[in-house]
């Protein structure tokens, strides 16, 4: 009986084996190269073709600017003047732009491009329409000159205010979303754009030189602008405000939008608040940030500095300027600011940017060969 039983399941456990190995490992070993070569496989006309299926997967990029902006779009304004005293039979027609509320109560900055300095002035009403649909009337507090900047207030308190985020984390081809304002009505309107690019030698003043008493350190914008967005706000895709939009035209005409970093609107801000009112350093000179480029090209004698100039080599500095009254030259340069080195990444702007007027200078000029130190 316990034969019958052991040869029973010697028949089972065979017949398994056969089976496992036919419909499991024979397959396996017939697509084996060495097999399909000299046709070992069993078959002489068929052979097993091994398919390797590739899947398309398509990743598709879903965002919302309006999500991404959210936190944000409440402390966006409008900004609206209105002529005071309007010709007789004139039809007024609405000009506006957009603006940011800083503080809760009240306090709004907003830019002024070359083309819209008129309307700051005493023949303009100014009026600030809320995200809410809410108009209130706002003076003008400060002028900030050296950032294209005009600080408002209204009479109101807790306001939204936008989320500060900073750009020294900003990188060149770097996502953002404009908040911008339709001219015809009250509606926010959002785009993308991208950073082209942390710009050090931006002539915000027009000129074909860079000039002291304007702030030349910009995020240039790399993709075409409508000027229904100048005033309104940049943010980074955490929702954080980098900036101010703003556009100059240069000497040609030509139109140029970028956006004012944010540390520069918090430094003018904290002048305000703590002063109640705006100053920088005005030292009326005209010059180039020297770079590997432009020393390789003229053999210059530093590396890093200022270089004051301009083509005519008249002009340099403005006339009644504390440049003027210090004694800067055609081709001084401009190497220190209270011992701080002027580099291709921390420029003299970007040093300006640290002191008031009222502050005390000194610089440490070389002059062909010599090194000197002048005092404003």
């Amino acid at each position: 009986m316990k034969k019958s039983i052991k040869f029973i399941l010697g028949i089972i456990l065979f017949i398994g084996s056969v089976l496992f190995l036919a419909l499991f490992v024979a397959p396996k070993i017939s697509t084996m190269p060495w097999f399909l070569k000299y046709n070992l496989s069993g078959s002489n006309n068929q052979k097993t073709v091994v398919i390797n299926k590739t899947e398309k997967v398509t990743v598709q990029e879903n965002f919302s600017l309006k999500k991404v902006a959210e936190n944000t779009l409440p402390s966006i304004v409008q900004v609206i003047f209105e002529p005071t005293k309007p010709k007789k039979g004139q039809i007024i027609l609405p000009v506006s732009q957009s603006g940011i509320i800083l503080s809760s109560d009240g306090i709004i900055v907003t830019s002024i491009s070359n083309n819209d300095e008129k309307f700051i002035n005493s023949k303009y009403k100014i009026e600030i329409s809320l995200n809410d649909g809410e108009t209130i009337e706002a003076k003008i507090i400060a002028n900030d000159d050296f950032n294209n900047l005009v600080f408002l207030k209204v009479d109101k308190d807790n306001l939204p205010v936008a989320p500060f985020g900073e750009t020294d984390s900003v990188e060149s081809g770097e996502k953002t979303v404009l908040i911008g304002h339709s001219k015809e009505n009250t509606e926010q309107l959002l785009m993308s754009n991208l950073i082209e690019e942390y710009q050090r030698n931006f002539n915000s003043s027009g000129a074909k030189f860079i000039f002291s008493d304007k702030n030349s350190n910009v995020l240039k914008l790399g993709m075409p602008l409508s000027n229904k967005f100048i005033g309104g706000a940049t943010i980074d895709f955490q929702g954080s405000l980098i900036g101010i939009i703003n556009q100059r035209s240069d000497y040609a005409g030509k139109e140029h939008f970028f956006v004012t970093p944010i540390e520069n609107i918090q430094n003018s801000f904290q002048q305000l608040i703590q002063n109640k009112k705006i100053s920088y350093p005005k030292l009326g000179i005209y010059y180039l940030n020297i770079n590997p480029s432009l020393v390789r090209l003229n053999s210059l004698s530093s590396k890093n500095g200022a270089l004051i100039y301009t083509p005519s080599g008249k002009l340099v500095t403005i006339k009644g300027s504390r440049g003027r009254l210090a004694g800067l030259r055609f081709g001084d340069i401009i190497l220190k600011v209270n011992n701080e080195d002027i580099t291709t990444e921390n420029t003299l702007g970007m040093i300006l940017n640290k002191y008031r007027a009222e502050d005390k200078l000194e610089l440490e000029i070389k002059r062909q060969d010599k090194i000197i130190q002048v005092k404003l």
